[in-house]
Formats: structure tokens, sequence, C-alpha cells
């Protein structure tokens, strides 16, 4: 059965271009965790770019290198890159990501200005899988259009086993018509995810009243899965009948 979403308020003006980092600097993190880059608008190729080199992070008494690896590149002007530390980071420090003299002077928009790309390190590492207590189900919707740009996301709730921050894979398609197969990740904050997009980029794209399955796949910052894949099946948001 297709959701019904219901209207989600209006949205602030969108970020045209810069980067994102996850989890979100500041965020406590597992010894043993990984991040993900994105880039948006005209800053995705600088992000795009990385892939196959080294970047570092740095903390008082320790340096880490961390390999750049292909990630995911949505349909909604958006692209993410996956950065690996070579080596489990030491526990209770706060890390520092260097970012290429290129990239360093763009806006990295989930960051405190006065900090940048820090995180603190947990005690340990994780090695536990996140579990499932309650499976994605579709809530809520929106569909704004305004000055000729349109904003439509749709947010997944869902509750989870799990300490570490940890985020969404998920294999979106159409049912009906031309099947364009569409892959991108997008971060759990409080137990919900959003996906779709604003007037500048997004995670997916989607078309007026369409019937869309995702195959859902849950990963902690450690890379931790589970095999409990989940499916959601819905209709893209639309304007309403006039």
């Amino acid at each position: 059965m297709f959701a019904t979403v219901a209207a989600l308020p209006a949205r602030a003006d969108c970020e045209k271009d810069g980067l994102s980092l996850f989890p979100a600097p500041g965020a406590i993190v597992p010894t043993n965790t990984r991040f993900i880059l994105e880039g948006f608008g005209k800053d995705q190729g600088a992000v795009s770019g990385l892939v196959g080199q080294s970047l570092t992070l740095s903390a008082e008494g320790d340096t880490v290198s961390v390999k750049v690896q292909k990630g995911w590149r949505s349909a909604m002007n958006q692209v993410a890159v996956l950065l690996r530390p070579s080596r489990t980071l030491k526990p209770n420090l706060d890390y520092t990501l260097k970012l290429p003299t290129a990239l360093a002077e763009l806006t990295l928009t989930n960051a405190m200005p006065t900090r940048g790309p820090v995180w603190r390190t947990g005690r340990t590492g994780d090695t536990r899988s996140p579990a499932w207590e309650e499976r994605p189900t579709v809530s809520e919707g929106e569909y704004i259009f305004k000055e000729r740009e349109l904003t439509r996301h749709i947010k997944l709730r869902m509750t989870l086993q799990e300490d570490s921050p940890s985020f969404l894979l998920l294999t979106m398609r159409r049912l009906r018509g031309a099947v364009g197969i569409q892959t991108y990740f997008v971060p759990i904050n409080g137990g919900e995810a959003q996906i779709g997009h604003d007037g500048c980029h997004g995670s997916f794209g989607f078309e007026d009243g369409g019937a869309y399955r995702a195959k859902v796949e849950v990963f902690d910052s450690a890379g931790n899965t589970t095999r409990q894949q989940a499916e959601v099946e819905f209709l893209a948001p639309a304007p309403a009948a006039q």
C-alpha cells in the first residue's frame, strides 16, 4: 500500500553551493568511525575530484591519513564521497579534518564556523550492528513551488537500536513508466530521515504523484550494517488539485 503524506512546513532558502559532513562536526564518534563528505551545486566537482587522494585527521599527539573513496551521486545536484581513516583513532581526543586549500575556503554548511570539521572520539570502537525496532515508514511530505524553484521532500520515521551516528542507504525506483534507479545516502537525525530536494539540490528527485519503491539499508558511522533490509512505497507529493 502506498503511503499518504501530509504537508510539512515551508523551509528556509537553500544553500546553492557548499559542503556537508557526516557525522556532523561536533558529534561524538566511535574510534573506528568513517566519514562522508558531500558537495552541493558547483562544489560537487571539487569533492568528486578527491577520490583516490588522502586527507589528514589530526589530534593532539596523533595524525591519521584518510583515504577518499567513491561514494554516490544523486540525481539532484549533489555528490558524496567516503572518507576512511587508515587506522583506528585514539579515544577521547578532538580530531580535526584538514581539507585541501580548494575546499577549505568553501562553506561547510553543518559545522560551526569557529570550529570547523572537528569530532570527539569516544572511549572505544563500535562493532555492533544496528537493529530495527521500528522499520522506516513515510510520515510527512511537502511540495512547495516558489519563485520558479520546487522543493519536495518525504520524511521517514524509524526506531533503531544503535548508539553511533547512523545513515540510510536508499535504492529507489519508479514502479510505473520509465524506471530510473537512484541510490544515495541520507543521515538519520532523531529517528527521522528526509529524502528529496529543495530548490537547489537534494538526495532524490521525484515526479509529480509518481509511485516509488525504495530498498532501505542502515549503516552506522563505523560501517556496521544489518541484514534486515526494509522497503517503503509512496506516492511523491504533487501540486494540490485546483
